[in-house]
């Protein structure tokens, strides 16, 4: 038992009984750091909005889903309704828990969207939402309070990490041209495999209390050392990264004009997003083995790939959007 987290336990448990009408608006709070919600707004930025800016966001979420991934492996610590079952579980997390993703989301992706609003209340709203999106894991039983300020600081140094390479590294990266890019894109994916072998192999002998699945079982079974989200991340980057490279050689696009083709832009590249992310799985029966990583990581390369260079490719060609000269 942990002193700390027998005292978390109590402040989530007084949340949960004294503010719980407020659970479908919790629960709406913490989708906004969700994977389907972040990526239909990435997608929406980058094809309709503004390049840069969806570039941007793809940035800060990789990064931030990479580093959080590894530490979440590295601390191993548990989830409040693993570690207590009295804590009412309100969504499942299969994956250990400091620190929150959500909260590393919510504080590199929410201020920063906030600010480029360019209104006066628009870094405020930033930060409110980020900060409800964090009370509101600790509200649904799957953080303790230092969970989501880890993932505070975690996403603060995101944001400003991606802020200073894009002023420092990106004229570097795209000074060295279209092979340098995609090596890179590759040696980054591969970097975030080994770590993560790197991190299995130093715990190997580390074993998860058996309560933690116990408690955990009320809602579903947890798998908090499967590679499968470290695999996805890393097709994920290569994806991106090569997307990129070929992106600005091929099809440099502008994601503005008439609100019509911003529209069709949308649905065409986000039907194709499902059928390679949701689609391909059933379709080359992924999740039987030994080939399930090796498909998963290839799915994931490809939906990268697609969003970032495929789809604009198709825009171009198609006259849903213009060139950028």
């Amino acid at each position: 038992m942990s002193p700390y987290w027998d005292w978390s336990v109590g402040v989530i448990l007084w949340l949960q009984t004294n503010a719980g009408g407020l659970k479908p608006f919790m629960q709406a709070l913490s989708f906004l750091g969700t994977e389907d919600f972040l990526l239909v707004l990435g997608l929406t930025l980058y094809w309709c909005v503004d390049v840069s800016l969806g570039l941007r966001l793809g940035l800060l979420l990789t990064i931030g889903g990479s580093l959080g991934s590894l530490l979440k492996l590295a601390f191993h610590m548990p989830r409040p309704y693993w570690y207590d079952p009295r804590v009412q579980p309100m969504a499942n997390e299969p994956t250990y828990g400091m620190p929150s993703g959500h909260s590393i989301t919510a504080w590199s992706v929410g201020p920063w969207l906030g600010s480029r609003i360019q209104m006066p209340w628009g870094l405020a709203a930033g930060v409110l939402i980020a900060l409800g999106v964090s009370v509101s894991r600790v509200f649904l039983g799957v953080h303790f309070p230092g969970d989501v300020l880890a993932g505070l600081l975690v996403g603060l140094i995101v944001w400003f990490f991606v802020d200073w390479g894009i002023r420092h590294i990106g004229p570097v990266l795209k000074r060295a041209g279209f092979l340098a890019q995609c090596g890179v894109a590759a040696a980054t994916s591969a970097f975030l495999l080994l770590a993560q072998a790197g991190l299995q192999w130093g715990i190997r002998f580390v074993v998860d209390p058996l309560e933690w699945a116990r408690n955990a079982s009320r809602l579903t079974a947890v798998s908090p050392r499967n590679p499968a989200e470290f695999i996805s991340l890393a097709g994920l980057v290569l994806g991106l990264g090569a997307g990129l490279a070929f992106q600005q050689r091929w099809a440099r696009f502008r994601a503005d004009g008439p609100a019509g083709k911003r529209v069709l832009r949308f649905l065409l590249g986000l039907s194709v997003m499902l059928i390679v992310w949701r689609g391909l799985p059933i379709l080359w029966n992924e999740y039987v083995q030994p080939a399930t990583m090796v498909l998963r990581y290839i799915r994931y390369a490809l939906v990268g790939f697609w969003a970032v260079f495929l789809a604009p490719l198709i825009f171009l060609r198609l006259g849903l959007a213009g060139s950028e000269k």
